[in-house]
């Protein structure tokens, strides 16, 4: 199966909880589904219900973590596929109905006839061939066309939400195309791409609300998945087949395929990289098999949800089929690299629910399936660890994934209990690696350059308040490295001192605004500032711009402004003049291109965004990792309060 296809398509069986399918007219439940009766509730009621895990069955005797883990996704699916139609007769009044839609067809119906044998399907790495009920599927197909009427005509949908909506009606079709191919049967080949070119072209450029950074997620993803991953099911294997098709996405008019040329020498570059696969060893094309890290960031709601549901799932697969395969296909290398991602961030993402850890911040773990798994993985590292093949620098690579992790659970533990657990061991690791693995200086190993010398540090700098550390914490970490050979740690030190320091002096900047004008930092003291640093391929930088602007709207009467420093602003000055016409924003930009690397090097900046809220005085109250985790209307509230409190002593 492929990578890009599973990502975002095959393993799309439970995103949240909001599944389209079910039988509107028909209130008999399938074999195995979990039954639901409700008494006539308030739509509120009937809405937290609906996006709730609800019960969990219990684990069948005999059966694999991965398998159970599976069912529960699919069973949850079952639930709100009858749930969320009932709402949707319920309450037509409701625009929460439209949110259901919107995700649930981003979740294909399979209406498995027996759900255990598809659930088992679903634990190898081949299309799901579990026989699937065409009558439940024909049901669910005769009361789709009447919703998705309502939903194009209602006003409480954005264009957003209606484009989409599309993009999964269109991964749906792609998902049958390539299972019915898979089994032998023929597909329409030329509809597909004639509804591609038909999405492409009806969505040229961004959209005005809430999409101005990467509007373009949904098209690229569809093309790659018929002229890469697929081209065989979509008959565009051949470089002139591949051509035709995209000279029609290039009479679109859609920006985005303009540049035809680049467009097809990347394209035969990822078939070439996809058809040197067939050179490797077994236990390579097995690694590449398994599903990937997703590195999609929608910029709607449901599209981060929808994302968050792929990556839950995939990390249970990596995992679990990457075990079955550990001792007798993986090569040495290949178990190197595995061992890298499932003992990185995010690899222990056992839920007792995973419904709820997607639209929940703490959802409940699952105890039982955790431990299981960590001391699976042990056993799987140890045997690396003390294999002679093993080089200094892979065991660098390894511990540099673990300890992304575990600034995870550092952070957990002191946001959930103000515990400092794991820190010391966290920051001793941190030093051990830089010491005794290689900072990253050689440049010939791709082991050691995955782990560059900045990375995990800069990480203490913006997020030391959120693991629980003071400012000595920091100074006590980073003073070490003041005497370290390596030049890059050494600097990073010097930052953090320097970033301590603005507790106690002021932040200056000097610096034009984009309209020539000058601008000097001490000419806004006396009020609360927010320095936002960002530039304009920072995607998470502008969607996060409406939000600062409306608590600037709330607070600018307060006291409260914001200053925005564009670091690319001289190079792509239409682009940031552009991004403050859509977004309506009014605080001052600067133009900071100049005097990027002063910045970086001075408070160990890696990207963007970063913040500063700083004092009246100029000095920092908070950075960004206080910022993003407390949000920027609490902090304010607490700087607003202590001033307060200050006067009336």
């Amino acid at each position: 199966m492929s990578r890009a296809l599973s990502n975002t398509v095959f393993f799309l069986p439970a995103i949240f909880c909001l599944t389209a399918c079910g039988n509107a007219e028909t209130n008999a439940p399938q074999q195995g589904i979990v039954q639901f009766t409700s008494e006539h509730t308030s739509s509120d009621q009937a809405w937290e219900t609906l996006t709730s895990s609800g019960e969990r069955s219990e684990r069948l005797a005999g059966e694999g973590s991965l398998q159970y883990f599976m069912r529960e996704v699919e069973l949850s699916d079952i639930r709100r596929r009858e749930l969320g139609l009932k709402f949707w007769h319920d309450y037509p009044n409701d625009p929460r109905r439209y949110k259901w839609l919107t995700l649930t067809v981003h979740m294909p119906p399979h209406y498995a006839q027996d759900i255990y044998e598809w659930t088992k399907n679903e634990t190898v790495l081949a299309p799901n061939t579990a026989v699937v009920s065409t009558d439940e599927l024909a049901k669910w197909e005769k009361a789709y066309p009447a919703m998705r009427e309502s939903f194009q005509k209602s006003s409480e949908v954005t264009d957003i939400e209606r484009r989409f909506l599309w993009v999964g009606e269109i991964e749906q079709k792609i998902l049958r195309m390539v299972e019915a191919h898979a089994g032998g049967e023929s597909v329409n080949r030329v509809s597909i791409l004639d509804e591609i070119v038909d999405f492409i072209g009806t969505y040229p450029k961004a959209l005005k609300e809430n999409d101005k950074s990467n509007f373009r997620w949904g098209q690229q993803m569809l093309t790659t998945y018929v002229t890469v991953e697929h081209a065989d099911v979509f008959g565009l294997k051949q470089k002139q087949e591949s051509l035709a098709f995209f000279e029609q996405l290039k009479n679109t008019g859609n920006k985005s395929y303009a540049n035809i040329d680049g467009r097809l020498a990347r394209q035969r570059q990822q078939l070439a990289a996809k058809n040197r696969i067939a050179d490797m060893s077994e236990g390579t094309r097995l690694l590449r098999s398994l599903p990937g890290t997703l590195t999609d960031h929608p910029s709607t709601s449901e599209g981060r949800i929808a994302a968050n549901h792929d990556r839950i799932i995939n990390y249970w697969k990596f995992r679990e089929i990457g075990r079955t395969f550990f001792h007798e296909y993986f090569g040495h290398a290949e178990k190197i690299q595995w061992l890298g991602v499932v003992g990185g961030r995010d690899s222990v993402t056992y839920y007792q629910n995973f419904v709820d850890s997607i639209h929940i911040n703490h959802a409940s773990s699952d105890k039982e399936a955790s431990a299981e798994w960590k001391q699976a993985y042990a056993e799987l590292r140890a045997e690396i660890w003390s294999d002679l093949q093993t080089t200094n620098s892979q065991r660098g690579y390894i511990l540099n994934k673990e300890i992304g992790r575990q600034f995870l659970d550092v952070r957990a533990a002191w946001r959930d209990n103000r515990d400092k657990k794991g820190l010391q061991a966290l920051l001793d690791n941190i030093h051990m690696l830089y010491t005794k693995y290689g900072s990253g200086k050689n440049y010939t190993d791709i082991y050691t350059t995955a782990h560059g010398p900045r990375t995990h540090s800069t990480a203490i700098i913006r997020d030391y308040k959120i693991l629980g550390m003071s400012d000595d914490d920091v100074l006590t970490f980073f003073e070490p490295m003041l005497s370290y050979e390596d030049e890059d740690l050494q600097n990073l030190a010097k930052a953090a001192f320097n970033f301590v320091e603005l507790k106690r002096t002021p932040f200056e900047f000097v610096a034009k605004t984009l309209h020539g004008e000058d601008f000097d930092m001490n000419d806004m003291r006396g009020k609360i500032v927010l320095v936002d640093h960002w530039n304009t391929g920072c995607s998470a930088c502008i969607r996060g711009m409406p939000s600062i602007d409306k608590t600037y709207q709330e607070y600018k009467d307060k006291g409260f402004e914001v200053l925005s420093i564009c670091y690319d602003a001289t190079e792509n000055k239409k682009l940031v003049l552009r991004v403050e016409e859509e977004l309506d924003l009014t605080w001052t930009t600067v133009d900071g291109e100049s005097q990027e690397g002063l910045i970086k090097n001075k408070y160990g900046y890696p990207g963007y965004p970063q913040y500063m809220l700083l004092n009246r005085d100029g000095t920092i109250y908070a950075g960004t990792g206080d910022v993003v985790a407390k949000g920027l209307p609490a902090l304010l509230d607490e700087m607003l309060a202590a001033e307060k409190a200050a006067t009336n002593k």
